[in-house]
């Protein structure tokens, strides 16, 4: 819980670009663009869902590739090769 609250904190003084990053990967790009969209107009929306979902889809898809490759070398190729040998 402290470490949200000084991830926030340090969020908001290093400005929009650092909150949009944050709030696309760790909440959504729907929040992110109804937070940081000054003018209310589809342009200045579409720019923000646009860039937080291709943020948010890197940031997960790596995250989580890392951790298959991690599972898979660490856990299911040791069983694999201890049934078939």
């Amino acid at each position: 819980f402290r470490f949200f609250k000084q991830l926030i904190r340090w969020t908001m003084r290093k400005g929009r670009w650092w909150i949009h990053i944050i709030v696309s990967c760790l909440i959504g790009p729907p929040v992110a663009t109804v937070l940081l969209s000054k003018k209310r107009n589809w342009k200045s929306g579409f720019f923000y869902l646009a860039s937080g979902t291709l943020i948010s889809v890197v940031f997960w898809v790596t995250l989580w590739s890392g951790i298959g490759k991690l599972t898979w070398n660490q856990f299911v190729r040791p069983v694999i090769l201890t049934l078939f040998n």
